[in-house]
């Protein structure tokens, strides 16, 4: 066993003095520490207050880089292959008149570099500013816009520029200005200080919003090989849609670690933003250990002491959910995901998060986009709560009473699968939980495939704060999307269904709408719906291409009552 020493130490005794050099280059071009940088790289969450692990220990799987390994990492090329966003900015930069500036908002280690540093490269005139550099700022800016070669301005972390909000308005009034027009477009890994743009200095049709998630599905089948472009997922299996959940044969460098320091990483750049902001209405409300608490109530969840496969719902604490509505009777269940969450009043660290704490972590969740609003439509005459109402009410919620409040009009879910999967997949390796077969088959597949869906579907929209609508009427069952302003009724099952068990034909009989039905390996249309198998959908919704499917009306009588038929 070698001798502890310093983490920093024990890192760079095992690189060469150019690789060392690399290193602190690239770590301050991240505002990074060099250990920091290489704890990044291999995906390992080393704890830095302990002097236990020597060199072997930490250069341990999942990677182990040689000399040779690590100067070809720290040197790697920009990746020819590209995420669906790249080709939307680029749509951007090409062919939208409406606007000049574009912010990109998604969560650390998303892609929002590669994908500015892959624009660069093919877009002639680029200007690429990374504001985690030293000696970047305002007039780094100010001398790429006056130049009259630059055409495309990509702003890399910009939220971290001092005065970042004021900043925005300057640009944004120097790209209209004259004739000659330079497209911006802005990310910044606190994606809530990024979205606050769009609502306040950038808002009122300045600037598109872009949201980019974690790989999608069809993404992430591109990546891996299994399909050869974002067109050519026709014989995608269900099967496959299991193995994006476990992200299997996607390069460690495209997946997220949810660990400390990812927590910390990501705390980090929030109060780095908040520091740059020289407006109130930029602040973002995130305290120390809310993420972390967050990742406690979900891992009470995922590690509770039952049966796996009769778990009912990614939800958070739905047992606790359940004891609630035998309190109060009154109490409507609102949705399966983080509304049920956060009325946990069980034992542990779960317990000690209060209701003030809640209603904030809840809030920045739909301020960062990792979280959005579902509502409920229950007749033609419902008035729905608008989302920034949930908001409000979430962030006054100080008693659980309050809370308790919100959720009956509203719940609030996460965006992305992933965020369950890849939070959980330790903890059943810790109970010797097989974490793919829990996923890919049984009611927790299709809860996933449902919380897939709604967040694809709402992270399309340009709106600040993201919400999705579902129908549920007396007597015609649930539609579990409507999307009113693409005419849009979804119908959300892993199985076959027929006749009468088709809820999306009953609604709005006499409008022509796009009436989908996901199913298991149905693939036709019946009665105006189209059926399509579950996991084909996810690639068509990922692509924009379900919204190309014709628009129809069901067919008069054709409504089938199967128990009068038997």
């Amino acid at each position: 066993m070698a001798k502890p020493i310093e983490y920093t130490e024990r890192i760079s005794t095992f690189i060469t003095p150019e690789t060392l050099d690399a290193l602190k280059i690239n770590a301050k071009k991240k505002g990074m520490t060099v250990s920091g940088f290489i704890r990044m790289l291999i995906h390992e969450d080393i704890d830095e207050m302990s002097s236990g692990n020597n060199i072997d220990e930490i250069f341990t799987a999942p990677r182990h880089y040689t000399e040779f390994d690590l100067a070809e990492e720290l040197s790697a090329p920009i990746p020819e292959k590209e995420r669906l966003i790249v080709q939307k900015l680029r749509d951007f930069v090409d062919s939208d008149p409406d606007y000049n500036i574009a912010l990109v908002a998604g969560i650390r280690k998303v892609g929002k570099t590669t994908a500015l540093r892959q624009l660069e490269a093919s877009v002639a005139g680029s200007v690429f500013i990374d504001f985690t550099e030293a000696g970047v700022g305002y007039q780094t800016i100010r001398t790429a816009l006056l130049d009259q070669n630059t055409s495309l301005l990509l702003l890399d972390e910009f939220a971290r520029l001092d005065n970042f909000d004021k900043v925005a308005q300057y640009v944004h009034d120097m790209t209209v200005k004259d004739s000659r027009i330079v497209k911006v477009i802005m990310t910044g890994s606190s994606a809530a200080h990024i979205t606050k743009l769009r609502d306040g200095k950038l808002g009122g049709a300045r600037a598109r919003l872009f949201r980019l998630p974690p790989v999608m599905f069809v993404e992430y089948l591109y990546l891996t090989g299994k399909i050869s472009n974002y067109t050519d997922y026709s014989n995608v299996s269900n099967e496959q849609f299991g193995e994006y959940l476990m992200l299997d044969g996607l390069p460690s460098t495209l997946q997220i670690q949810f660990n400390r320091q990812y927590f910390n990483d990501f705390y980090n750049d929030v109060q780095n933003s908040n520091n740059a902001s020289c407006l109130t209405s930029s602040l973002v409300d995130l305290e120390p250990g809310d993420l972390q608490a967050l990742a406690d109530i979900i891992a009470y969840k995922l590690s509770e002491s039952r049966r796996y496969g009769k778990v009912m719902s990614p939800a958070v604490g739905e047992q606790e959910a359940r004891n609630i509505q035998r309190l109060h009777p009154e109490f409507d269940e609102a949705g399966i995901d983080l509304s049920d969450a956060f009325m946990t009043g069980s034992k542990g660290k779960a317990a000690n998060i209060t209701s003030a704490d809640k209603g904030r972590i809840l809030s920045f969740l739909l301020w960062a986009g990792l979280a959005n609003v579902e509502v409920t439509k229950r007749d033609d005459t419902t008035k729905l709560i608008g989302v920034y109402n949930v908001d409000g009410e979430l962030r006054c919620a100080d008693t659980e009473d309050k809370l308790i409040s919100a959720f009956k009009k509203a719940s609030v879910c996460f965006t992305s699968p992933l965020f369950y999967t890849r939070l959980g997949r330790d903890i059943y390796e810790k109970y010797k939980i097989d974490a793919k077969e829990l996923f890919v088959g049984g009611r927790i597949l299709g809860l996933m495939f449902e919380v897939y869906v709604r967040g694809i579907f709402t992270t399309r929209t340009e709106d600040v704060l993201m919400s999705a609508v579902k129908l549920s009427y007396a007597g015609k069952g649930e539609a579990d999307i409507y999307d009113e302003h693409e005419r849009l009724l979804c119908e959300l099952s892993i199985h076959n269904k027929d006749g009468d068990e088709v809820n999306v034909q009953k609604y709005f009989e006499d409008e022509e709408l796009i009436r989908v039905c996901t199913s298991w390996d149905k693939d036709d249309v019946y009665n105006g719906v189209q059926h399509i198998p579950y996991a084909k959908f996810c690639c068509m919704l990922d692509t924009g291409d379900i919204f190309r499917v014709p628009r129809r009306k069901p067919e008069a009588r054709k409504i089938i009552n199967r128990s009068k038929d038997l």
